[in-house]
């Protein structure tokens, strides 16, 4: 009897230890919500003494952050399951809330009924600061703060859909500032950033709430315009704006003129997708440039000269697969010294870039044909050439005694179409190269469309000894829930996070917690200069 009730103290002093150091928040309640206990770390947490939570209801704790649905479906779970985990605002004593992960076990006695409710909650704010700070900088450009080219692809293409939905017509203003490029010369960077930063106020100052201004890079910027009824209420807009970049900016001392040339597309007369709007309206910008700049044009006879360019690359293209006019560079990947790589700094991967010869010799980089080769198809046997000489060029490598593992970016299209697999597979046996010196990038648009036909396919490669990494991430719509999905090794920080890493505090924030975040997850981080 007495080496039981030693047995029993010592179980209860050691709950105690546990409850008073650990370092997740802890409550006990009852099967009705009154709070029983509570530990050190939830009291800190949430802001209260213990004593003022001991004999209170638990929903004194629950926020407004959530729908009243939401808690209900909380408890028909925890009621079904037992247990219950998930993201959880907790309310603070100073009426602030705070993020946490929440896990609800249920204790129950031998004739199952519940007798006691245990939560632990983790503090995530730090992990959402971070996800907030890379949502940010991948959807919004720092510099003017309007949404960037990821947002603006997602913001038309939600107006586009509206406005076939309900059969209206929208405008997309594309505007260059004129001779900005002289204005960096003459007066700095510094200058011309805060001649695009009032450049940005002056635009949204012309605009209606509804309406979207974006900044797609240097001087570019794009407005578009929903629910217009007629022609004129763009070129109405478009006045406006014109009129309202001709007079002067001042700034640090100078007197700068920085007028616009805008052009317009019209949905639906000007294109029925996206690509066919921002071309067209390109096209059309460049038009007012030819026609004296300062001033705007829409974009009549731009349709005929963006198809006559679509096709003109599109045969480009086709001649360059049938003729193996297609070069690969390639990137070096050096480490500066890793718990992964040891001590050892140098050469330690390389990614294959791929580059196309037109018809005059010359070598075209990939954003000049890319987008056209992935909207004709032609991007999958391109994929597929890629992976043949990349694989053959690393084994050569390894036979001479450099087994250098190489990169290769795999596009949507290859994954689609379900062939990336049979790809790779026959690009190993035809080169004769290790899997495990392959590694393939992929985007996180790909695998947002479909995650469990994704994972499937990448599962399938992985078995093969195929690594796998994110391409430029955080300028996509990842989210963090997905990493713990999908079996990558590798996340590249996007080049747009390590640009002015020096000079932007911001940036250098970011791609601090991209690499806290891989090596949280044991992977492996790359960052693209």
């Amino acid at each position: 009897m007495e080496a039981e009730v030693t047995q029993r103290t010592q179980e209860l002093w050691l709950y105690k230890q546990i409850m008073h150091d650990t370092g997740e928040g802890i409550i006990v309640t009852d099967p009705t919500g009154v709070i029983l206990e509570v530990n050190p770390a939830f009291a800190h947490l949430t802001g209260y003494h213990p004593e003022d939570l001991v004999g209170a209801p638990v929903s004194l704790l629950i926020s407004n952050r959530e729908p009243p649905n939401y808690y209900r479906r909380l408890l028909i779970n925890l009621r079904k399951t037992s247990r219950w985990e998930g993201e959880f605002w907790i309310s603070r004593k100073d009426g602030s809330s705070a993020p946490t992960w929440l896990t609800i076990d249920s204790i129950r006695d031998l004739e199952g009924r519940v007798q006691r409710y245990i939560g632990f909650f983790v503090d995530i704010s730090k992990l959402k600061i971070a996800e907030e700070s890379l949502h940010k900088l991948a959807f919004f450009d720092p510099l003017t703060e309007l949404p960037n080219r990821s947002l603006f692809m997602d913001r038309i293409s939600h107006a586009l859909s509206r406005a076939q939905r309900t059969q209206s017509r929208l405008a997309l203003l594309y505007l260059d500032l004129d001779h900005f490029k002289d204005v960096n010369d003459a007066y700095g960077h510094q200058v011309g950033d805060q001649l695009l930063i009032e450049t940005a106020r002056r635009l949204l100052s012309q605009v209606r709430d509804v309406d979207t201004v974006c900044r797609l890079g240097g001087d570019e910027f794009t407005i578009i315009l929903e629910s217009i009824t007629q022609s004129s209420d763009a070129s109405l807009v478009a006045k406006k704006i014109v009129d309202s970049l001709r007079p002067s900016f001042f700034i640090h001392g100078q007197e700068i003129y920085a007028p616009a040339s805008v052009g317009i597309a019209l949905y639906p007369y000007d294109g029925k997708t996206v690509d066919e709007l921002v071309k067209n309206a390109d096209a059309a910008m460049y038009e007012a440039k030819d026609a004296g700049r300062g001033q705007f044009r829409f974009a009549s006879g731009a349709a005929g000269k963006s198809s006559k360019h679509r096709l003109e690359m599109e045969a480009l293209l086709r001649r360059a697969l049938k003729k193996d006019k297609f070069v690969i560079n390639f990137q070096p990947q050096v480490s500066t010294g890793s718990a992964i790589f040891g001590s050892n700094r140098g050469l330690v991967g390389a990614e294959a870039l791929i580059r196309m010869g037109d018809k005059d010799e010359r070598i075209l980089p990939p954003d000049r044909f890319i987008e056209i080769a992935e909207d004709t198809g032609l991007i999958v046997p391109m994929g597929e050439w890629m992976l043949f000489q990349a694989c053959a060029e690393a084994n050569r490598w390894a036979e001479t005694g450099r087994p250098i593992p190489v990169a290769v970016n795999v596009s949507q299209r290859q994954f689609e179409k379900g062939v990336v697999v049979q790809q790779t597979e026959a690009a190993l046996a035809a080169s004769g190269l290790k899997p495990e010196l392959l590694k393939l990038e992929i985007t996180e648009s790909l695998f947002m469309r479909d995650l469990q036909r994704s994972v499937k396919v990448m599962q399938a490669l992985k078995e093969m000894g195929v690594s796998f990494a994110i391409d430029d991430f955080g300028t996509g719509y990842s989210s963090l829930r997905y990493l713990d999905s999908l079996p990558i090794d590798i996340l590249k920080i996007d080049k747009s996070f390590i640009d002015r890493i020096s000079s932007n505090q911001e940036n250098g924030a970011v791609a601090m917690a991209v690499v806290s975040l891989a090596r949280s997850f044991g992977l492996i981080s790359i960052a693209e200069g």
